[in-house]
C-alpha cells in the first residue's frame, strides 16, 4: 500500500460519508423555517414548510441509501485496485460523483409525483 493509494482511498470515501451524514441530517431533522443558505431548494420545495420538510426527508432517505451502498462498494473496489493504478482510482472517484448527481437528478425528475399530495397546501 502506498501513499497515493491511501490518499485516493480516503478521498473516495469522503463522498459516501458526506452522503450518509447529509442523509441522516435531512431525514431526521424537521425544519421550523426554510433555510436560505443550505438545503434542497427548488421552486416546489420552497413553496411552503410542508414541501420543504417533505423534500428534505425524501432526499435524506435517498442520500442515506446511496451513501451506504457507495461506502461498501468503495471499500470493496479500492481494496481490489492495484495501488499503482492511479487511473483506476481516479475513474472510480469520478463514478462516485456521477452517483451523487444521479441521486439529485432522481429527486428533481420525481418532484411532480412527490409533491402532488402536498400541492394543495
Amino acid at each position: 500500500m502506498n501513499e497515493l493509494w491511501l490518499t485516493m482511498f480516503l478521498s473516495n470515501l469522503l463522498i459516501p460519508v458526506l452522503m450518509i451524514g447529509l442523509g441522516l441530517i435531512y431525514r431526521s431533522k424537521k425544519a421550523t423555517k426554510m433555510s436560505s443558505y443550505s438545503g434542497y431548494r427548488t421552486k416546489r420545495s420552497t413553496k411552503n414548510l410542508d414541501t420543504w420538510n417533505f423534500a428534505h426527508q425524501f432526499y435524506g432517505r435517498l442520500l442515506l441509501k446511496y451513501g451506504i451502498l457507495m461506502f461498501f462498494l468503495t471499500v470493496m473496489v479500492m481494496v481490489l485496485i492495484d495501488a499503482s493504478d492511479s487511473k483506476a482510482m481516479i475513474i472510480y472517484g469520478s463514478i462516485l460523483m456521477v452517483v451523487l448527481l444521479i441521486a439529485f437528478l432522481y429527486l428533481k425528475v420525481s418532484e411532480n409525483s412527490l409533491f402532488k399530495e402536498l400541492s394543495g397546501r
